[in-house]
């Protein structure tokens, strides 16, 4: 028989055990009922996810969910793995709406926008079209069709897309003269006044839980251009699609399509658009070329000086003019503003007109950058003095073509720059002396364009008050983008 010490022990034990658990069932209750509070969600999307990737989000696929009632914490990363993984979000106190965004925005900004008193919270994250290797970002956004709360706690999102889709379909016809390879198709203005400007590569998306709704401006950017490289043969018989993504915009014939076929480029007006979003648009254009396309222009190596342009960024000179293929060729001789780069009359009134702009380096009449693209352009006064003055500048001979060398004394790179003739209508004349074109017209005589002098006999160089604008003179290109 036991002591009724060991009795009372045990029973003690038996007690201290029931105490015990009775505590553990209360925190899995409070842990089950915290647990129910919790935000879940559930997706779907409104028409086809990408170009390329399906219907269907994919493992891997990260989204903002916003919380509009947390002002510390709305933007929650969740990601998909057949459920949508997140961070526990407790659900509000009053029902409200979810929003999301795809594809996840670390940065994704909160703002108060509206009038005093009626005032309400958007939220923004910043657009990028750019093709990377993966392609564009097909940006979407969805809201809740019911604002969850303790009672149900389950956000149902459709996802609708916040861009527009473009498809070039693209032929060849059977008269066509080319061979028909495209390696590049761009999307442009067609001006470079920003008030024409209706494409843009950036913008600004905007998730607005009020009003329930998302959009995205523009950044009205006049120089944004939407490139997707390509690599396809046209044919007679074979469609072929290029597909782009864009922003929602209208279109009245102010913008293009610019195609690389067999390395030269093809201009094609976009007729009047209405792009509008998750909308899918069309065009076919068929290539039919009549003569055989000339080589593209040869553009020079671009090098680095030392020194900076005006606009502040460092400044890279070609290594020879416009329409050469060596630093002995002075290539072509072109009017001042000829987009054509092919005129040969005596009438100011075509270079570009009676009454021209200021400055047309950079600009849609700076043969440079309609020749080679990119950054390339008509150098400035000032560009070419600074040429000089961080140069040591002697007079030189390269394969028998005399001309002017410049060596850096910043960083000891070299350019060379020959002697040209000048041509006046249809006459070409060689003197000892040579004038090259600068961007800026002479504003105390407008029949006038700025120039840059060298000359053979006192071996010197400078910027002059110009030329008249129908002279044919060379150009030699600089970039801030090598």
């Amino acid at each position: 028989m036991k002591s009724i010490k060991t009795i009372i022990g045990a029973l003690l034990l038996t007690l201290g055990a029931i105490g015990i658990a009775s505590c553990s069932q209360e925190e899995d209750n409070a842990v089950m009922q915290e647990k129910g509070n919790l935000l879940k969600i559930e997706t779907s999307i409104a028409g086809t996810k990408a170009i390329v990737t399906g219907t269907e989000f994919k493992s891997g696929d990260q989204i903002s969910v916003i919380t509009p009632w947390d002002v510390d914490y709305f933007n929650n990363l969740a990601t998909y793995d057949g459920n949508w993984q997140m961070e526990e979000v407790m659900l509000p106190e009053n029902p409200s709406i979810v929003g999301a965004v795809y594809p996840y925005e670390a940065e994704l900004r909160r703002e108060e926008v509206g009038a005093a008193g009626v005032a309400w919270w958007v939220y923004r994250q910043d657009v990028d079209l750019t093709y990377k290797e993966d392609g564009q970002t097909d940006y979407m956004y969805g809201l809740s069709a019911n604002e969850v709360s303790l009672s149900d706690g389950t956000a149902r999102i459709q996802f609708q897309h916040a861009l527009a889709r473009i498809t070039l379909a693209l032929t060849k016809s059977s008269n066509d003269v080319g061979e028909g390879l495209v390696s590049k198709v761009v999307l442009r203005n067609r001006s470079t006044d920003d008030f024409y400007a209706v494409i843009s590569n950036k913008g600004v998306f905007t998730v607005d839980t009020r009003l329930q709704k998302g959009y995205i401006h523009g950044d009205n950017d006049a120089t944004a251009t939407i490139e997707v490289p390509a690599d396809c043969a046209l044919s007679s018989t074979v469609v072929q699609n290029i597909d782009m993504l864009v922003i929602p915009t209208s279109i009245n014939e102010d913008a293009e399509f610019v195609l690389t076929i067999d390395g030269n480029d093809y201009n094609f007006i976009i007729p009047q658009s209405e792009w509008e979003a998750g909308q899918q648009y069309t065009y076919p254009i068929t290539i039919s070329r009549n003569t055989v396309p000339t080589p593209k222009p040869t553009v020079g190596e671009a090098i680095y000086m030392g020194f900076d342009g005006d606009n502040g960024q460092p400044l890279y000179w070609s290594s020879w003019n416009l329409g050469a293929t060596s630093p002995e060729d002075y290539g072509g001789l072109y009017g001042w503003g000829d987009k054509s780069g092919e005129l040969t009359s005596t009438n100011l009134n075509y270079y570009p007109s009676a009454n021209p702009p200021t400055d047309i380096s950079g600009s849609a009449f700076d043969l440079a950058r309609l020749t080679w693209g990119g950054g390339w352009r008509i150098p400035s006064g000032n560009e070419f003095w600074s040429l000089k003055s961080h140069s040591e500048v002697e007079w030189a001979y390269v394969n028998g073509v005399e001309g002017v060398r410049y060596t850096s004394t910043v960083n000891g790179n070299t350019i060379f720059i020959p002697m040209a003739p000048m041509r006046i209508g249809e006459s070409v004349e060689q003197g000892n002396q040579s004038y090259y074109w600068l961007g800026t017209l002479n504003e105390e005589d407008p029949t006038m364009a700025g120039t840059f002098h060298i000359d053979s006999y006192w071996d010197n160089d400078w910027p002059t008050a110009g030329q008249p604008r129908y002279y044919g003179l060379p150009i030699r290109p600089v970039t801030e983008q090598p």
